[in-house]
């Protein structure tokens, strides 16, 4: 396997293993519902672009556009689809910390 394809493996044993816990535990909360729909749909987009063959810079400006459409869909009213927004930048480029502050202010 190569370093791209070992990435996706464990990348996928992790949301796999996330999305086990959630309904695990709290099977019955509409919010773990929701974050588990929204790991497996960060896990489709990944797979469907390619990003285990991507470099840096090109999951940087993804995660960036994402973080903007999610700034753009909080500035309307759009909670949930401003927090689908941040999830998915944040699966881009987990180092940025004000993605993930700005998907807390969303979820309140």
């Amino acid at each position: 396997q190569n370093h791209g394809e070992e990435r996706q493996i464990r990348s996928n044993e992790i949301i796999n293993g996330h999305t086990s816990y959630i309904t695990k535990h709290s099977a019955d909360d509409k919010h773990s519902n929701r974050m588990n729909q929204r790991a497996k749909d960060i896990a489709d987009l990944k797979k469907k672009i390619g990003f285990f063959s991507m470099s840096k810079a090109e999951r940087i400006f993804i995660a960036k556009k994402e973080h903007n459409k999610g700034n753009e869909c909080f500035r309307s009213g759009d909670n949930e689809e401003a927090i689908k927004c941040y999830s998915k930048s944040i699966s881009f480029n987990e180092a940025c910390a004000i993605v993930y502050a700005n998907r807390s202010i969303a979820l309140i």
